[in-house]
């Protein structure tokens, strides 16, 4: 029973439980939906920005992968 106590104390009392209080009660509901649109907006640029970038190094591997080298025939002309 003491470790069920101890554990939902801790549980209730950890760092990001109090950040959160914190944050409720000490700014409004639009600063609190403003720092949550920020937050997903942030994820989805990141996001986005791994799917570039995993597309720019495919692209990368096509290029890569065709040959270079461009072979021109030669020819002496005889006038």
């Amino acid at each position: 029973m003491v470790k069920i106590t101890q554990l939902k104390l801790i549980n209730k009392n950890n760092y990001i439980g109090q950040t959160s209080r914190r944050l409720r009660k000490s700014q409004g509901a639009a600063v609190n939906i403003a720092i949550r649109v920020f937050t997903l907006l942030m994820c989805v640029i990141i996001i986005g920005c791994a799917a570039n970038s995993i597309k720019a190094y495919r692209r990368y591997q096509d290029i890569d992968a065709c040959s270079d080298i461009i072979a021109f025939k030669f020819s002496y002309s005889v006038i």
